[in-house]
């Protein structure tokens, strides 16, 4: 076995040739490792668009408020979510160059197909994890909630982005027969927790509200029973694999609070007893630590971009003894 930096590598790059790891990633994996060099800033982070939308909305409050707080002043008193939501649009999609790349996106795309995992959830609003698997030529489904009336419970899903999102909503019993159908069965599954940028329409359509943003919309989505929502071949894989956290700080306690659902459904749709989970965070916590640790998420204090450049070394060095064999 092969340890750098007391990171178990091996063992995740095995569990990875395996097929049994679902990566979890946050916003920092679509901004870590961006070239300084780019001609684009990298992707915001919560800070940074909280920032945005605090200019824009002559924000009255501290400076250190939350972004949920900023985006439900926007939202309710200023501008609205249709503002809130082209400005999102603008800065995740319309900003972001075809060539975009981060440490997250050289990962995808030099892992070798055979080790991509059949599920990456991800909280980010961005593009980046379809449009790798896209010029890679990997099919997959992205998925995300829909927010809007006439639609409660319903989901959103495209399988391009290309073309449009046909129907604008779906049930989940659909999304399940589909899967069972075999429609799916070669398909890396995108679940975008918070909602995607490719939902957002605009011109003579309406907007396809996805995103989880403000303090209500983070409020319904963790009330309204969201795990009563997710598709059963989601919670199959939550219950099977080990999960691999890519980017997170639990300074969020929208993220303490999700992280603690994610958790209880691991545990009950477990089959797989005693999975250890990963997580590389944007720094080392001795309380935040604690808190993964009793979550059976062992933390890695390594710079996310090193990782995985280390964890893709190992997979490499692992499929070429396995083909030499």
């Amino acid at each position: 076995m092969q340890y750098v930096d007391a990171v178990p590598y091996f063992v995740i790059a095995d569990c990875l040739r395996q097929k049994e790891v679902v990566l979890f990633v946050g916003a920092a994996a679509s901004s870590i490792g961006h070239p300084a060099t780019a001609a684009t800033p990298p992707l915001p982070m919560a800070e940074d668009l909280a920032r945005v939308l605090r200019t824009v909305a002559d924000y009255p409050g501290a400076p250190a408020d939350a972004l949920t707080k900023v985006a439900e002043y926007l939202v309710g008193a200023t501008a609205g979510r249709h503002f809130v939501l082209r400005t999102i649009s603008d800065l995740f999609y319309d900003r972001v160059d075809d060539d975009y790349s981060s440490a997250l996106t050289e990962f995808l795309s030099s892992l070798p197909i055979e080790c991509i995992p059949r599920l990456i959830i991800t909280t980010n609003y961005d593009l980046l994890i379809e449009r790798t698997l896209e010029k890679r030529g990997i099919p997959y489904v992205a998925i995300s909630h829909f927010n809007e009336e006439p639609h409660p419970g319903a989901l959103v899903t495209y399988t391009s982005l290309d073309g449009r999102i046909e129907p604008p909503a779906v049930k989940k019993s659909e999304i399940d027969a589909r899967f069972t159908s075999g429609l799916y069965a070669d398909s890396v599954i995108v679940y975008k927790m918070h909602g995607s940028v490719h939902s957002i329409r605009r011109g003579r359509e309406s907007f396809f509200d996805s995103i989880i943003l403000t303090e209500t919309d983070y409020v319904n989505f963790l009330a309204d029973n969201f795990i009563s929502r997710i598709p059963s071949v989601v919670m199959k894989y939550l219950g099977d694999c080990h999960l691999l956290f890519l980017g997170y700080s639990l300074q969020d306690w929208n993220f303490r609070v999700l992280l603690e659902r994610v958790y209880r459904v691991s545990r009950a749709g477990r089959r797989v007893a005693g999975n250890k989970h990963w997580a590389c965070l944007l720094s080392e916590d001795r309380v935040e630590k604690e808190f993964w640790q009793r979550r059976d998420v062992r933390t890695c204090a390594v710079s996310l971009d090193i990782f995985l450049e280390h964890l893709l070394r190992e997979v490499q060095q692992g499929m070429e003894l396995a083909r030499g064999r």
